[in-house]
């Protein structure tokens, strides 16, 4: 009986092991939020007309874009 408990404990616990390596925060980049994945830049064209309430959104989308997806940085 304690043979089987303790094969069932290694059992459960081999199931909570991660599946990857672990690393540490300084030797992997964050991933990027699925926001990166969906989303692009707005170019607005000359042509567009604009409420100041849509290009204040534009504008918050675009800086969002920047700040977690790098946009408008040099490869």
């Amino acid at each position: 009986m304690v043979k089987e408990m303790n094969l069932f404990a290694v059992l459960v616990l081999t199931g909570c092991a991660p599946l990857q390596p672990v690393t540490t925060a300084d030797s992997v980049p964050p991933p990027k939020p699925e926001f990166c994945a969906e989303a692009e830049p707005i170019i607005v064209s000359p042509l567009d007309r604009l409420t100041t309430a849509t290009a204040k959104q534009i504008l918050e989308h675009d800086e969002r874009g920047a700040k977690l997806c790098g946009w408008g940085k040099s490869p």
